[in-house]
């Protein structure tokens, strides 16, 4: 059996020479822009909008019997 070398000097001059962490966002960077709408952590702030997107997905399954049944099936899957 005979291997060859995977290893091509030519990609090796393609990689960038940044540093990682001048590539990939820090912790801190991401925690500030997480947290800049505190709605968002506020639970009543969630609940109201699941309240509300549950109402609207009421609305629609009232206007489409297909839909309604598709929704049907999902739930009883989901038990």
């Amino acid at each position: 059996m005979v291997f060859s070398s995977c290893h091509d000097d030519s990609l090796t001059s393609r990689v960038s020479e940044k540093k990682p962490e001048d590539v990939l966002p820090s912790t801190k960077k991401i925690e500030e822009k997480t947290s800049d709408n505190p709605s968002d952590s506020d639970d009543t702030a969630l609940i109201t909008r699941v309240s509300i997107y549950g109402s609207q997905l009421e609305g629609l399954m009232r206007k489409d019997p297909a839909l309604r049944r598709i929704i049907e099936i999902l739930e009883s899957t989901e038990r």
